[in-house]
């Protein structure tokens, strides 16, 4: 459940020019000295150390940042057999991002913290979706930008002296709230969860949020896409015309895999450029294609070829 949202919010974070890298889920650990410092747990006891951030190019992780609270939704609490409940996940975003990518001045941790800010709170539909969830709620808490703050509580023991200011430094106290079903709590409602099924692309605040690289992959996609969407060659044999030929113009040419729809027609045979051919066969531009049917009964009759554009 957790995982789902923060991969969602992870996602719009590397989409700005703040984040290059983003770990996350981090606790604060503590080693045999008494000294705590954030780590990510991987597997099997191993611990990743989050190394000190600003030594990279727009840096953050998030952490826990307190007990996983439970309550009943109080929209639903009065409801009789009510099976509804709002899980609020603490959570801290801390960040390190270079100045000289941000306007470098002395509003400049503040201006970073509510961009961030703006970014990551609502009342988000698409997490929603992902997780099988009634309600998701992203809303900030507050936020402070005072570095040897930011360090101290994060990298207890950690020498401060040297502190580089030509970083801004942000951490963000922040909620996720989910409401939903208590029998989707252990086990998601949803599974094979996957992240671009909660975008609805035809609205236009989420297609505003695609980077011109991201929509001109998308085009070239599509394009390719619609090239090599089904054709269809449809013939109409008049009564005593059981041989025509046609030449294939570009917009057909393919590969041709099944005759289909067939009216009054007993058995149907091809050549291309006067070699006999069988499904599946494929033409190219300006081939000459001639087929020869058997009609059922004497009349109109007529047939579809169907298979995929080049």
């Amino acid at each position: 459940m957790i995982k789902a949202a923060l991969d969602f919010l992870i996602a719009i974070l590397l989409q700005t020019s703040y984040i290059q890298d983003i770990d996350a889920l981090a606790d604060l650990y503590t080693d045999g000295k008494g000294l705590s410092s954030p780590k990510v747990y991987n597997s099997k006891g191993e611990l990743k150390e989050v190394t000190i951030f600003d030594k990279k190019n727009g840096y953050g992780y998030i952490r826990t940042n307190g007990s996983v609270s439970y309550a009943l939704d109080t929209d639903a609490s009065n409801v009789p057999g009510s099976r509804t409940q709002v899980i609020t996940f603490p959570l801290r975003l801390v960040m390190a991002v270079p100045k000289n990518i941000v306007t470098d001045n002395s509003y400049t941790n503040d201006d970073l913290a509510l961009s961030i800010i703006s970014l990551i709170s609502s009342n988000n539909a698409e997490i929603s979706t992902l997780i099988g969830a009634q309600k998701v709620v992203i809303q900030a808490a507050r936020h402070t930008t005072e570095q040897t703050t930011i360090l101290g509580n994060e990298y207890s023991g950690l020498d401060l002296s040297g502190i580089r200011y030509k970083f801004a430094y942000v951490a963000i106290d922040f909620n996720i709230a989910v409401t939903i079903d208590k029998d989707c709590i252990a086990q998601l409602c949803q599974t094979d969860i996957d992240i671009l099924g909660a975008f609805n692309f035809c609205d236009n605040g989420v297609f505003a949020r695609l980077s011109p690289a991201q929509i001109t992959c998308l085009r070239d996609q599509l394009d390719c896409e619609q090239q090599n969407e089904r054709n269809i060659l449809a013939f109409l044999a008049e009564d005593s015309l059981d041989t025509q030929t046609i030449t294939i113009p570009a917009s057909l040419a393919g590969t041709y895999t099944a005759q289909g729809s067939l009216v009054n027609i007993d058995s149907i045979t091809y050549t291309i450029n006067a070699v006999a051919a069988v499904l599946p066969f494929t033409v190219v531009a300006t081939d000459s294609l001639e087929f020869t049917i058997v009609r059922t009964i004497a009349g109109d009759s007529s047939f579809e070829l169907t298979g995929s554009g080049q």
